[in-house]
């Protein structure tokens, strides 16, 4: 019964959300949810190793760059189409992070978080100063919008349908991981990593394979935002980025499904509409991430649930 309830829940859920399109008629807020949605591909991967396996990668920038300078360069430079970079942008992504992954996850903690910073120094350095292949500091434009048999998603509306299938695949891939044997290792090695070792479950393969998940899956959300923009610049691999990022897991609820979704819609939203304070849109921004972590420290996904246990107590 419950299942089926989850099960209703969640058609209903899409369907709203498939619906939002034809009933917000502002192209500045269709623009903030594709957005929302690019981010969400990128997040939903950043819990793979953040939230499932406890490791902290600060480094989620430089893929989300290498993904979308892979996909843009391929497009440019290659003339190969949006459905091929894609997955090129994911696969390099997914490399780099196999040897980034290889050479440090063995020692984690401390060692893996300042390893993660410098990688995304030093490709930021990469994409400002090789200018015959990144343009540097100027970045590349023009880059091609997706097409399918004839019809280009180059209006907003299009890419937001388009973003949000692949976050709902993105979705439906974490749940399946999650369920399986290969998530209940990943929760092991998140909750007590001796353990897991003494019954026979490798943390290093485990946290390798799921870096290269996080990694693929923020290249090809790297991939969707250069050719939805269509101009990329060094700008992309700042750290404000990877620290947006790290806000929207931990407030939206690091560890679960759906909570970095949450937090890349409300922490994509809220900063674009606390605009109009003016000079007081960041000490009010930074007050509500305070609040949040105060008073609700796994989530805002689990809201909810707080508010049901409150209203059972005093019933």
């Amino acid at each position: 019964m419950k299942s089926r309830t989850s099960f209703i829940g969640y058609v209903i859920g899409i369907g709203v959300v498939a619906l939002l399109p034809v009933v917000i008629r502002s192209e500045y807020d269709i623009h903030i949810f594709v957005m929302v949605w690019i981010f969400s591909l990128l997040v939903i991967g950043f819990n793979f190793i953040f939230g499932y396996i406890g490791q902290l990668s600060l480094g989620h920038g430089a893929f989300f760059a290498i993904g979308a300078y892979a996909s843009a360069l391929a497009t440019l430079k290659w003339g190969v189409s949006f459905w091929i970079g894609l997955p090129f942008a994911a696969l390099v992504a997914g490399v780099f992070g196999f040897v980034i992954g290889m050479i440090t996850l063995r020692w984690r903690s401390h060692f893996f978080v300042i390893a993660t910073i410098c990688f995304n120094m030093i490709i930021y350095i990469l994409i400002l100063n090789w200018v015959s292949l990144t343009n540097g500091p100027v970045g590349i434009g023009s880059i091609p919008a997706p097409s399918l048999g004839g019809m280009a998603f180059s209006t907003k509306v299009h890419f937001y349908y388009l973003v949000f299938l692949f976050v709902l695949g993105a979705l439906w891939f974490t749940k399946k991981v999650v369920s399986s044997p290969v998530g209940r290792a990943f929760a092991a090695i998140r909750e007590n990593e001796p353990l897991a070792e003494s019954v026979g479950i490798s943390a290093y393969s485990f946290a390798t394979l799921a870096f290269v998940i996080s990694t693929a899956m923020a290249g090809m959300a790297g991939s969707f935002y250069a050719h939805y923009v269509t101009y990329i610049s060094p700008e992309i691999d700042e750290f404000s980025v990877m620290i947006s990022i790290l806000v929207m897991v931990v407030l939206g609820g690091k560890g679960t499904v759906l909570g970095p979704v949450i937090g890349a819609v409300i922490f994509t939203f809220l900063p674009e509409y606390l605009r109009f304070a003016k000079d007081l849109r960041l000490p009010i921004f930074g007050l509500i991430l305070i609040l949040g972590i105060v008073f609700l420290p796994r989530g805002i996904i689990t809201l909810p649930r707080l508010i049901r246990s409150r209203w059972s107590d005093k019933r």
